[in-house]
């Protein structure tokens, strides 16, 4: 039987989603990596952490369960100065690859661009069209560039750690 830890906050998280009214248009993805127990993550103990092969999964999982055709994570820098690309990614087309090049060279403070901000708020953000939004997405001319035209930015609660998730669409 599952630790009630674990298996126990499934009905309670439903139930919070229900009373938001927001169950009919969620999608829950649960997904561990457990090669700490077996010293891959060189932790010689289980704890509280989000490596690469968890987050790649939820990318991938949430983009072809979406439509959605790439998404990307961003990590804020050990001083908390700002967010950084993670190599963690996933992108449906060879064509956006160009667009996971052209992003690496940002970096975003609190605030700033589409991931500084949800960072920032700790709300989501969506962009419905990048050509109108041009001005507050700085990435814009990249994206445009190979055919992207929206995007979605979530973030993602870590105890005190917000990380940022991005997602895109043609």
């Amino acid at each position: 039987e599952p630790p009630q830890l674990y298996s126990g906050q499934h009905p309670r998280l439903r139930r919070a989603l229900e009373k938001s009214g927001l169950w009919e248009r969620s999608m829950v993805i649960v997904t561990a990596d457990h090669g700490e127990s077996l010293g891959q993550h060189q932790e010689s103990s289980h704890g509280l952490f989000l490596y690469d092969a968890a987050l790649r999964v939820m990318l991938e999982m949430v983009c072809e369960a979406t439509g959605w055709v790439c998404g990307e994570v961003w990590l804020p820098r050990p001083d908390s100065s700002a967010l950084e690309l993670s190599p963690i990614y996933y992108c449906r087309h060879p064509e956006l690859e160009k667009f996971r090049a052209a992003s690496e060279s940002f970096c975003f403070a609190p605030g700033q661009g589409l991931p500084g901000r949800v960072w920032a708020s700790r709300q989501p953000e969506w962009i419905a069209d990048l050509t109108v939004d041009a001005e507050t997405f700085l990435r814009a001319a990249p994206a445009l560039a190979v055919g992207l035209r929206s995007g979605l930015a979530v973030p993602l609660l870590a105890e005190s750690q917000v990380m940022v998730i991005a997602f895109f669409m043609f």
